[in-house]
């Protein structure tokens, strides 16, 4: 796989696929393509934290929210922003021009793992499993670790996609300077 351009580096999304022993079927464009197990080389998984844009406050909202902070006792009170957390993977392999990507909370779950419940960062969690098992000699960043081991604080974090692009693509190179 050549390097990606990163100004057009632009991954293939894959929400649905399977599993099979010889390999990791994907579909891409409602198109299926088998992924040779083997071909697999590189797994990185990153947690990004979007900010949440909050929607613009209609007139009474605003009314009701200046009431509320001019009769509140703590004043000057620094709010949170919201942050929306997604795990993504990008999969590097051979015979790929671009990497696979694939997004937490939009994966069928169902078509990947047999055993699927309703909480999708246990889907997440099994999916890895199954994964990491059938590619004993693929690099996978040390997040992927974390997760599988319960220890969210060791998860890297961005605070946007394209750092995580940029992080996927800087390990990806590295990698395939060290075979060359």
């Amino acid at each position: 796989m050549n390097p990606p351009d990163p100004h057009a580096y632009l991954p293939q999304r894959i929400v649905n696929g399977s599993m099979k022993p010889e390999g990791f079927e994907v579909i891409i464009a409602e198109k299926a393509q088998l992924i040779p197990w083997n071909n697999i080389q590189l797994v990185c998984l990153g947690l990004v934290e979007d900010p949440v844009l909050e929607t613009p406050k209609n007139f009474y909202n605003q009314i009701r929210d200046t009431l509320k902070n001019f009769f509140s006792k703590e004043k000057n009170q620094a709010e949170t922003p919201l942050v929306r957390q997604i795990y993504y993977l990008e999969l590097f392999a051979a015979g790929q021009d671009l990497p696979l990507r694939m997004e937490s909370t939009s994966i069928n779950y169902r078509s990947f793992i047999q055993e699927a419940d309703y909480i999708s960062e246990n889907n997440f969690k099994k999916f890895l499993s199954l994964l990491t098992a059938k590619l004993p000699d693929c690099v996978f960043t040390e997040s992927i670790y974390a997760i599988l081991k319960n220890q969210k604080s060791d998860i890297k974090k961005f605070g946007n996609i394209y750092e995580f692009q940029r992080d996927c693509q800087e390990r990806w190179l590295k990698q395939q300077s060290k075979g060359s």
